[in-house]
């Protein structure tokens, strides 16, 4: 905590309070329901993780391998077969046309779910999307939602930046998208959806750290004004730091400052320290309202009574 100026605040006792009360999973009581793993995502690794519920998950992959290597030798094109895959149904190739043109590699299973919504976006306009950046916005935009639907949510500015598309062609991509599939609407990226990701980024093992994480990240929703009109991203980033503000030993050992940390999920260590803040004074009012409960039941000859707060919500505007 030596980089980090949060005054009176004692990480070691707050992660004492949090560990005897929101982290009840490690008494055997689960902070979230029975989960059937219906959303498997796989890191560069190979390794398959439920999304919802971090546990490692064992699958048999089935999809083709897909790696297009090409160039130009002496005015001939070479090296454009694609080896060990099935081609794109698209008939004019232009998701592929897309993916190459900014060096995405992806799964063939994702590259066939985008290649499928965007197809049927083009449909319902009847092709009529202009072509260039507006059917590049809309390939990002399907694998925006494509990566929700999977349980890899990304945060939106991640995939404008893979597609160097601006914020505006992503919105109205985004509106042309809605028309053909207007159930996608409803659907909002919550700092939970993204706590997977930014882990992922920084590092932070997932079956390990995520279910305390994510009962954090519960406990912190609609408790601050800030907290609610800061953006997922940074709201996730921060409440996996303040974690690890939590347990110095973990960060130290994946060798991260706040520096490095802000550096590795995109967004500026200011954004991240001022919601931190806000976390830090709600948690120095938990943990005030927790030592004076037990204080209530300080006759040794009485078991020590430890409350989970059940209904309150400690509101910093």
């Amino acid at each position: 905590m030596t980089e980090d100026n949060f005054g009176d605040f004692d990480p070691f006792l707050v992660a004492q309070v949090f560990q005897d009360t929101l982290f009840a999973s490690s008494k055997g009581e689960s902070i979230m329901p029975t989960c059937e793993h219906t959303n498997i995502a796989k890191d560069e690794t190979g390794v398959s993780t439920c999304s919802k519920c971090g546990m490692l998950v064992e699958t048999l992959d089935h999809s083709q391998e897909w790696r297009t290597f090409g160039g130009v030798r002496g005015g001939t094109q070479y090296g454009t077969d694609q080896s060990r895959c099935h081609s794109f149904s698209t008939n004019n190739n232009t998701i592929k046309a897309i993916f190459n043109a900014h060096s995405l590699q992806l799964s063939q299973a994702m590259l066939e779910m985008v290649e499928m919504r965007f197809a049927k976006v083009l449909e319902v306009h009847e092709n009529k999307v202009v072509r260039g950046t507006g059917r590049t916005a809309i390939a990002a935009v399907c694998l925006f939602y494509c990566f929700n639907a999977s349980g890899e949510t990304r945060p939106s500015k991640e995939i404008r930046n893979m597609f160097n598309v601006t914020q505006k062609k992503f919105s109205q991509a985004t509106k042309q998208y809605f028309e053909a599939f207007p159930e996608d609407a409803k659907a909002q990226t919550t700092p939970e959806n993204l706590i997977p990701h930014i882990m992922k980024l920084t590092g932070v093992p997932h079956q390990e750290h995520y279910r305390n994480i994510v009962s954090i990240s519960r406990y912190f929703t609609a408790t601050s004004s800030l907290i609610e009109r800061s953006c997922p991203q940074s709201v996730a980033a921060a409440t996996v730091y303040f974690y690890l503000c939590l347990f110095p030993q973990h960060k130290e050992a994946l060798g991260l400052t706040k520096k490095t940390f802000a550096a590795k999920v995109d967004l500026s260590d200011i954004t991240i320290t001022k919601i931190v803040m806000v976390m830090v004074e709600i948690a120095m009012i938990v943990t005030k309202e927790w030592n004076e409960e037990n204080a209530k039941y300080s006759d040794p000859h009485k078991p020590q009574r430890k409350t989970r707060r059940k209904n309150a919500k400690v509101l910093v505007h």
